[in-house]
């Protein structure tokens, strides 16, 4: 229940910065990361860090339109 939280929670405009992490494989198909959002969201000013891995860690700002 990590996305239906996270969707109430940008829903209330209660998060200020997100960071995601993405790492280096392709799925066909899979379930969304998010739930329906009220209203648009602009994610800005990204920060990366790329690790040995080859996973990538982004830090957005998080903005309501």
């Amino acid at each position: 229940d990590g996305g239906i939280i996270i969707t109430a929670f940008l829903n209330l405009e209660l998060i200020n910065e997100m960071t995601l992490t993405l790492a280096p494989v392709l799925l066909g198909s899979g379930i969304p990361l998010f739930g329906k959002l009220l209203k648009q969201i602009s994610l800005e000013d990204a920060q990366t860090t790329a690790f040995p891995n080859n996973f990538i860690e982004i830090k957005y700002k998080v903005k309501y339109l």
